[in-house]
């Protein structure tokens, strides 16, 4: 897909998406660099322990799991079904809700 992405922008806009990709993968180790230095414990939480078992397993044939972020402008809704899919809507809902 990511190859299909590149041939439809020209040579100038697949610089620019390039720098783009660079600076946001830069400002997220960077990110993640602070929030070892100042919240160690949550760092340590980026990976789960290899103990966890799967979500699956926990629920039973009838049961899903809603989880929402709430933005400013935006919420989304994020579904974690019984047959193990993850789906995600957006609200038309902000911080107001």
């Amino acid at each position: 897909m990511q190859a299909e992405l590149v041939e439809c922008v020209d040579a100038g806009q697949r610089r620019e998406l390039e720098t783009e990709l660079a600076d946001l993968r830069r400002s997220q180790q960077e990110l993640r660099e602070e929030i070892r230095r100042t919240a160690p414990r949550l760092a340590s939480w980026s990976t789960p322990p290899r103990s966890t078992p799967s979500p699956r397993r926990l629920l039973d044939g009838d049961t899903a799991v809603l989880a929402y972020s709430v933005g400013e402008a935006r919420t989304w809704l994020f579904v974690f079904a019984p047959d193990g899919t993850l789906h995600q809507a957006p609200l038309d809902a902000g911080a107001d809700v």
